[in-house]
């Protein structure tokens, strides 16, 4: 699927460790990096709490640092705060 941003989605079927919601695909949050890699950050769409991509394309919880610098970073900032303005109504019914 392709955007105005020419991001791709990415047959990616892992589930959420927060959540366990399954996710079927990803879609990179940044110009250039059209497909996510190991390391990167995956915001689930379900629940909103950012993963990390492991070397087995699979998703894990942050782990110490990883949380701080999530929590300070100024592009997982935003993307998170679009994901709450987005389902704020769906959340206020839960």
């Amino acid at each position: 699927m392709a955007t105005k941003a020419k991001t791709r989605a990415r047959d990616f079927p892992v589930s959420c460790p927060f959540c366990g919601k399954r996710n079927e695909a990803m879609t990179a949050a940044l110009p250039g990096k059209a497909i996510p890699h190991p390391g990167d950050y995956a915001l689930c769409n379900s629940c909103g709490e950012f993963c990390i991509i492991t070397p087995d394309n699979k998703l894990r919880r942050p782990r110490g640092r990883e949380n701080d610098d999530i929590a300070f970073d100024e592009r997982c900032i935003r993307i998170r705060t679009t994901w709450f303005l987005l389902n704020r109504d769906r959340l206020a019914k839960a």
